[in-house]
Formats: structure tokens, sequence, C-alpha cells
């Protein structure tokens, strides 16, 4: 869901849900273990538009926060006790989001840029950098 209030210049506060995550291998190949995170998003953008009514293009950039509401993981056997302490992941983040999108009458789609300004893990100063697709569709 997202509001977007303003003419040229606008805000624009999200709540969405995401799924994130990646696979670990070691090099000898002997260790695995695949991690998936259900997150919860809320970016704050400022953007600027510029077109018609029916065909519009922004740019948009602002702080978004992040809390994980979920964390499957399937790891192998020898692979669990490295991951115990590797894997200690912060329940949120802060971080921003830049990118820009096209608007053809009520279809919205963007292409954003994702970097995160804390750490999700201290010990090892892992940060989740993303690209996202998104497209929409405007009620209102």
């Amino acid at each position: 869901m997202f509001a977007r209030i303003g003419g040229g210049i606008y805000l624009q506060p999200e709540v969405y849900l995401s799924s994130t995550g990646g696979k670990f291998n070691s090099n000898s190949g002997n260790y695995n273990g695949d991690v998936k995170f259900t997150n919860l998003n809320v970016p704050l953008l400022v953007g600027f538009k510029f077109g018609e009514k029916n065909l519009n293009f922004r740019v948009m950039g602002g702080p978004i926060y992040t809390s994980v509401l979920d964390k499957k993981q399937n790891l192998s056997a020898n692979f669990g006790t490295a991951y115990a302490d590797f894997g200690n992941y912060k329940n949120s983040t802060l971080g921003y989001q830049a990118g820009a999108g096209v608007d053809i009458g009520p279809i919205t789609a963007d292409l954003r840029y994702e970097g995160d300004l804390t750490d999700i893990d201290r010990n090892y100063g892992q940060r989740q950098n993303l690209w996202a697709l998104s497209v929409g569709f405007k009620f209102f």
C-alpha cells in the first residue's frame, strides 16, 4: 500500500511485505544452507514527477525501516554451528531507497536500489543491499 501526496514534488509513505534470502555454500561443498526472510517494509519517499496525467515519470528516494517477521532456514548438519555464529541477524534495520518509476494510467512500476544504513549482523558487518522491481495498480 502507498499514498502519493502532493503534485510535482510529492511525499510517498508505503507499507509492504517482501521476501529476501540467500544460499550459503562452503568452498569444499561440504556445507550448505538456505535462508529466507519475510519482511515488513516501511519506506518514506520524497519524489518528483513529470509528464502527462496518464503517462508520467518519477524519481524518488528516502529512508526505509525494515522489520523481519519470519526467518526460515534449511542448513546441512555440519553447517549449523558456523551459521549460529555467522547468522546472528538483527530483527530490524534502517536503510534507504532511491529509484525511478513510471505511471501509465492506473498501472505503476518502480525500479529501486535499497541499501542499509545499519548492519544486519554486528559481528561481521554484513549489510543487505538489493534491487527491487515492483508493479502495482492505483485504486484512487
